[in-house]
């Protein structure tokens, strides 16, 4: 495998990342990496995903068994592989001692068995990938309409008494209304065992994404009221705020994600994963077929490595911070934004947040940072 300078002893206690490149079908907007499921194509993945994790182990002498924070399957569509495959990779791990154990599922691959069983073998959240309850809508987005309601999910979990359950909806196209979203949103809140985290996102449409070609943007002002409504709706319910795109109830925050969002550390395996150990950062190669190739020949599967400076370093993280309640300090944006409404002042820690103004306009905002 390719020789990194890593320390032994920055590889404690990390969270793991596994991506799972498989789906049913294709959505038009993805642009993570991911194929077509097929069962021996899964079957391979799942043999050289195991491979990829011991060689890594071995070669820096990462204890995974005991040293894993926490640990994220995701995609893709990571419930397109079985029970015993999850468990297969599930049993590289000390699953007892891991904070947080998270699968991202399709809603048609959510029944009481299923979620049952995931239970059983280590799982204790579960991200449903809704992105609209409107099957009309996400065939415009270029997504399979799923067949199984929001509600009936909500059934199965509750049935089991599980409420570490997530789920994420999509805004800021132009086929959906502010009405249709806030109609949604309400409906999954309202709900008699609601979600007890919600990731709410607007749509980013990448280059080379089918949706990329016929997309229509919405403006800035459609996102600005989009991320009041968010705010409000949210707040009301009790929910709090933990990043741009997600809220939580109280205790119910994204372990493994918050980790990214104040630049940790964390290692990911499988195709496309990246994996960052400061100042390191690296990318496997996305291509599945690659990936195994690579692996099955004792190579390492990293196409990509970069050292961060300090100064790299310190703006992700001041952009990171300010995503997030943390904030920044006020010394690294200009008075301006606090006059025109992008953020605010925290009364008890006297940073700048971003308001929902600010949330909109992130990019720009994070553009105004002065180190």
């Amino acid at each position: 495998m390719l020789n990194l300078d890593i320390n032994a002893s920055a590889l404690q206690d990390l969270p793991v990342y596994i991506h799972v490149p498989f789906c049913d079908s294709i959505c038009d907007f993805c642009a993570f990496s991911k194929v077509l499921s097929e069962k021996n194509l899964i079957t391979k993945y799942v043999e050289c995903l195991t491979k990829e994790i011991k060689q890594f182990c071995n070669k820096y002498s990462f204890d995974i068994f005991s040293k894993t924070k926490t640990l994220y399957f995701g995609g893709g569509t990571p419930s397109t592989l079985s029970i015993d495959q999850l468990e297969r990779i599930l049993s590289l791990f000390n699953t007892d001692a891991i904070d947080e154990i998270t699968i991202e599922c399709h809603p048609d691959h959510i029944n009481l068995s299923y979620a049952e069983q995931l239970l059983r073998i280590g799982f204790n959240r579960i991200s449903v990938g809704i992105e609209n309850i409107d099957g009309n809508m996400l065939t415009r987005l270029g997504r399979s309409p799923h067949n199984k309601p929001i509600s009936e999910i909500s059934t199965i979990f509750h049935e089991l008494n599980f409420d570490n359950w997530s789920v994420d909806f999509m805004f800021g196209y132009s086929d959906m209304s502010l009405d249709s979203f806030s109609s949604m949103l309400d409906y999954a809140l309202g709900l008699s065992f609601p979600p007890s985290h919600l990731s709410l996102y607007a749509l980013t449409v990448e280059p080379g994404t089918p949706l990329y070609s016929r997309s229509q943007f919405e403006l800035e002002d459609d996102l600005i009221r989009y991320y009041t409504l968010i705010e409000n709706t949210m707040t009301q319910k009790g929910y709090q705020f933990e990043e741009i795109s997600n809220w939580h109830k109280p205790r119910h925050g994204s372990v493994h994600n918050q980790n990214y969002w104040s630049h940790g550390d964390w290692i990911g395996f499988g195709p496309g994963a990246y994996s960052t150990v400061l100042p390191y950062r690296w990318l496997n190669t996305k291509k599945v077929k690659s990936y195994i190739d690579k692996i099955d020949s004792a190579i390492s599967p990293i196409g990509h490595v970069e050292c961060l400076s300090k100064m790299d370093i310190t703006l992700e993280t001041l952009m990171l911070n300010l995503r997030t309640p943390m904030g920044i300090q006020q010394k690294y944006l200009p008075e301006v934004l606090l006059k025109d409404g992008l953020v605010v002042v925290d009364a008890v820690t006297q940073r700048y947040i971003l308001t929902p103004k600010g949330k909109a306009l992130c990019n720009y905002v994070c553009s105004q940072i002065v180190l």
